[in-house]
């Protein structure tokens, strides 16, 4: 997506969403109210991948995943 990247990683079972900027303060509401949580360690806001993780990054983004 413009302004970031989805990453799909698989050895730490994590759905990764990174910007390429600080999101907005509302972007970041979505992203909690979704479950994801920021990772200093990946620099990245996840959660576990699965097929709802999957959906919820397509419904914050609005893109199709």
């Amino acid at each position: 997506f413009e302004g970031g990247k989805v990453v799909f990683n698989y050895a730490e079972d994590r759905l990764q969403i990174l910007f390429d900027a600080m999101p907005s303060e509302e972007m970041r509401s979505k992203l909690k109210m979704r479950a994801f949580k920021w990772s200093p360690r990946f620099q990245a806001w996840q959660r576990q991948l699965t097929r709802n993780a999957e959906y919820a990054a397509g419904q914050v983004l609005k893109i199709t995943i």
